[in-house]
């Protein structure tokens, strides 16, 4: 089980949590003795990949160059950050589109390639993927 964190600093589960500023609702998950791991679904900065890494809170990747950046960030810190990649089955806003969603610009991988790449940038260990279903 874990807690997820939408980004806006409103969490599903069980701590109320107010709006004070970046991770401050994680900060108060864990002082309330919450240790489940926390997925946070908003954007995550590669200033923030140490705070991350070091409060047990995953990452969303949505994209090539986020994951690209995370890892710089994980590497120059010394620091692996644990991932989930979302995935985009259809709803168009976020994640790495299936092939058959989008047309591609040549020479261009299609998401779902690009999203299996990930797992080979150091800094960066992949637990887990996601989606918002369609349909």
């Amino acid at each position: 089980m874990s807690v997820v964190h939408d980004g806006d600093d409103t969490a599903h589960g069980p701590v109320a949590v107010r709006r004070n500023g970046p991770f401050r609702s994680d900060r108060e998950l864990r002082n309330a003795g919450i240790t489940a791991p926390i997925l946070l679904l908003g954007e995550a900065l590669p200033e923030q990949v140490s705070f991350l890494a070091n409060h047990g809170i995953r990452a969303s990747v949505a994209d090539i160059q986020s994951a690209r950046a995370l890892s710089a960030a994980a590497q120059a810190l010394n620091t692996t950050l644990k991932i989930h990649i979302k995935l985009d089955t259809g709803m168009g806003r976020l994640g790495f589109l299936h092939p058959g969603m989008v047309t591609q610009s040549p020479g261009e991988a299609a998401g779902i390639v690009q999203a299996g790449r990930i797992s080979g940038l150091k800094g960066l260990d992949v637990e887990g993927a996601y989606t918002h279903f369609a349909k």
